[in-house]
């Protein structure tokens, strides 16, 4: 698995560490994450980009022009991953928890 971050002076470490990691380490499976970057929209959103087993997915950590707590950030993105894995290729049917 390959990780990138963007050099960025103002990048939110603790963000990608409370709100991305949580999520990837307890839905997905040892191998199923092939790579993880982590990138800035021409908005300004921060995305994390992932590619699991054969998919790709890109989950939004933030936005300038959205204001939500980060347990809230949290469970938009658990959420998120969630369904994208219930509806993917490598994990049809299931919903993870």
């Amino acid at each position: 698995m390959t990780m990138d971050i963007p050099e960025r002076a103002n990048i939110d470490y603790d963000r990608i560490d409370e709100i991305a990691l949580p999520a990837l380490q307890r839905l997905l499976k040892p191998g199923e994450l092939q790579s993880l970057s982590f990138e800035y929209s021409h908005k300004g959103e921060l995305r994390a980009q992932m590619k699991i087993g054969e998919d790709r997915l890109s989950i939004r950590l933030s936005d300038p022009e959205v204001e939500e707590t980060r347990e809230e950030a949290a469970q938009r993105f658990y959420e998120d991953l969630q369904d994208f894995l219930a509806t993917s290729e490598l994990a049809w049917g299931e919903l993870r928890e």
